[in-house]
């Protein structure tokens, strides 16, 4: 048995019996290939000669199989630049405060592809933080992850670290001048690590574990709500300095905490929570729909109603100093799509 190309696209190929009644094949491209759509036809030959030739096919063969190949356009990796007027977007929600705010213009259509994990193409991957020249990145879920150190510039795995099953997964990473923090799981805690050296500075293994919360990170503490209480860990330390309860929305209240000046806002099961980092306790509390974003001393988020009786949402963008916790509503409008989903603001 064998494979024949009549379009002239593969380099080789490797059959294989599976089983008794089942033969499986490994085919690779040419390299030499050019960036586009090929097409061509598989023919699965099993003669009494040589298949190249099949003088002899057996009856009912060969079965033709088509075949098309896509190939990309080599990746760009030219030396990576700022873009002038643009701030980097290097983690969750936009940076370290997870504010879903940075400002600068950028035109979309300059943007092109440059490199993919090939690593990880069956794994859920998500969503990564960028630092020191890397990028960090959780993969998996319950029983496979990982958690992967790349370089910017040309997408090379630097370090790749297996992490044990359990059923909480982690989500993203946090970068800090340098430093990133990250949920480790129930052995680790939160733990911290330099980004140019990998080494790890430091673990707490205090905090209890609940679903993938993600921590937030400033100069002075790093800020994670596992438990719907507001835990703050010194940077230089890691020991607990202390923490205010939350208790608002349901289980997953507060799990990205976002830092706005003397405030910390946690947002679960459709409440804003602002938590006065300064006396220790909660200012207000207001509901909010999908994760806000925050400017200027602002918080810019969605607040919908579903008519059950229709297909239509009433939806406002609710505009809320962040002090007061006051909200003005600009005139609502109906959308087709009975959810709507996060605030992202781009000046």
């Amino acid at each position: 048995m064998d494979l024949v190309d009549s379009g002239g696209l593969i380099e080789k190929t490797s059959m294989y019996r599976r089983d008794a009644s089942t033969s499986a094949a490994m085919v690779t491209t040419k390299a030499a290939l050019a960036p586009g759509v090929h097409s061509a036809t598989l023919e699965v030959r099993v003669c009494g000669d040589d298949p190249q030739a099949c003088r002899l096919p057996f009856p009912g063969l060969p079965w033709r199989i088509p075949l098309t190949v896509t190939v990309k356009a080599t990746p760009n990796l030219s030396t990576l630049a700022p873009v002038a007027g643009l701030a980097p977007w290097t983690a969750y929600n936009g940076n370290a405060a997870h504010t879903g705010y940075v400002p600068g213009t950028f035109d979309p259509a300059l943007f092109n592809h440059r490199w993919t994990l090939q690593e990880t193409p069956n794994s859920t991957v998500k969503p990564p933080a960028i630092g020191s020249d890397k990028v960090f990145v959780s993969t998996g879920g319950s029983r496979d992850q990982a958690f992967w150190v790349v370089d910017a510039a040309s997408g090379g795995v630097l370090q790749k670290r297996e992490r044990p099953s359990w059923s909480e997964t982690r989500y993203a990473a946090t970068v800090f001048d340098d430093m990133v923090y990250t949920n480790g799981g129930p052995e680790d805690g939160l733990v911290k690590f330099n980004a140019r050296t990998g080494e790890v500075e430091w673990r707490n293994a205090t905090l209890e574990q609940g679903f993938s919360w993600v921590p937030a990170a400033d100069v002075e503490y790093v800020y994670a709500d596992p438990d719907r209480q507001l835990h703050m860990f010194g940077t230089i330390t890691g020991k607990r300095a202390f923490a205010i309860d939350v208790k608002s929305g349901s289980f997953d209240a507060g799990l990205v905490p976002m830092l706005a000046g003397p405030v910390a806002l946690v947002h679960g099961n459709g409440m804003l929570t602002a938590i006065d980092l300064r006396a220790g306790g909660k200012r207000w509390e207001s509901s909010a729909g999908g994760q806000p974003a925050v400017a200027n001393g602002v918080i810019y988020a969605f607040v919908s109603h579903h008519d059950v009786s229709s297909v239509h949402t009433t939806a406002a963008l609710s505009i809320t100093p962040v002090l007061t916790g006051v909200v003005r509503q600009p005139q609502a409008w109906r959308s087709a799509f009975p959810f709507l989903g996060s605030a992202r603001l781009f000046h």
